[in-house]
């Protein structure tokens, strides 16, 4: 039978993660190597790719090489998994063919950071990681990251403290990362703060692409934000509606918010947006989500798919497309209701800024037509603090 032979170059590609600066598996040498036929049938196995010492003889045909760092776990702790796959290629009578082949990190790392205000406010914590297959727990002084292989991850933040009767309790917040990427870092920051009731996971994927921020927020309620939520432009007059039509929100909470992931919905699921890009609003800060660009000097974020009714409509602002569930709902506005102006033209209608709880935002009488005049030469107040209801 013809001959020809193999000579096999095998690297490997580290990203950098910034959660861990040493990838404990990043030897090729010690990765195990396989030789296939490109039907698919196994010709060769090297436990250890050291054990390659020159070119491998072979008959002649059509092969594919894959290595692998031989240690694929549904979830361990320091644990990367290194994969890669040659092209087919084909060996010729009496020729060497050389062949390079790169491993890259094929399973998903995961770090849990545990921000401030949680060291501050609870006695204990751990956060429960897993897959279809197997979890991992991230305590309180857990520093290492863990590896999960291919598959959503679940997650479910416990976070224990003593309650004004001196009785244990805990807080419970679950979230999920549905579309976990093999070869990416997630970083999750478990955020709470205990005496506003309000909660948050923020995930943050570290690879060389761009960030992807994606914030869980469960169990961030209604009752959790006070104050100023929403200021409504549904009729522009110097713009039309497609141009002119802007939501203002309002951060009332003592921690920074990111509106990535979340839906404006107007009606019952009638319509709604998933915001796709940070839009990060620290506390008592305001922003600009508009129909266009043009909307008012300041506009951090441009929808579509909403257009607003004039004669009233309900306004939701959620951290899921459905708001079957509610605490799904981050906030609340039903302009149709009673007691709101509607048909207004060329003004936004706004909250008194005096109204200071959620429940009283929600009646009509709160709210009233601004007079204040904005860059358009509508009136409104669009990225700055409403005046005062006449």
């Amino acid at each position: 039978m013809a001959q020809g032979a193999l000579q096999l170059n095998l690297g490997i590609s580290v990203r950098a993660f910034n959660a861990y600066s040493q990838l404990k598996s990043a030897h090729p040498e010690q990765f195990l190597v396989v030789l296939y036929h490109s039907d698919g049938s196994e010709v060769q196995r090297f436990t250890h790719a050291s054990d390659i010492t020159g070119p491998i003889q072979l008959p002649v045909g059509s092969y594919i090489a894959v290595a692998h760092s031989n240690n694929n776990v549904p979830a361990q702790f320091e644990n990367d998994y290194y994969y890669g796959e040659s092209e087919i290629f084909s060996i010729v009578a009496g020729q060497t063919q050389e062949v390079s082949l790169t491993c890259t990190l094929a399973n998903i790392g995961v770090s849990v950071v545990y921000d401030d205000r949680v060291i501050r406010d609870f006695s204990d914590y751990e956060t429960r990681v897993s897959n279809a297959q197997a979890g991992l727990v991230f305590g309180r002084t857990e520093t290492r990251s863990g590896f999960f292989n291919s598959g959503p991850l679940d997650i479910q933040a416990v976070l224990h403290y003593t309650d004004m009767d001196g009785l244990a309790d805990s807080l419970v917040l679950n979230g999920s990362i549905s579309d976990a990427h093999p070869g990416t870092h997630y970083e999750i920051h478990i955020d709470a703060a205990r005496n506003l009731g309000a909660l948050g996971i923020q995930i943050t994927a570290n690879e060389e692409v761009d960030t992807v921020v994606v914030l869980i927020s469960e169990a961030v309620q209604e009752s959790s934000m006070t104050g100023e939520l929403m200021i409504i432009m549904y009729n522009p007059s110097a713009l039309g509606d497609a141009e002119g039509e802007y939501i203002e929100v309002y951060n009332t909470t003592q921690a920074s918010i990111n509106l990535n992931g979340w839906y404006l919905i107007r009606g019952t699921n009638d319509q709604h947006h998933q915001i796709h890009s940070d839009v990060i609003l620290a506390p008592g800060q305001y922003a600009v989500l508009a129909a266009s660009a043009s909307a008012a000097a300041q506009v951090d974020y441009v929808y579509s798919g909403i257009s607003l009714v004039n004669g009233g409509d309900t306004l939701v602002i959620s951290t899921h497309s459905s708001i079957a569930s509610g605490n799904a709902i981050v906030c609340l506005v039903d302009y149709g209701s009673d007691g709101f102006l509607t048909n207004l033209n060329g003004a936004s209608l706004q909250l008194d800024p005096s109204v200071a709880d959620v429940s009283d935002a929600r009646l009509g009488s709160n709210w009233c037509t601004s007079l204040v005049a904005f860059s358009t030469g509508d009136r409104g107040t669009p990225g700055s603090s409403n005046a005062d209801c006449q």
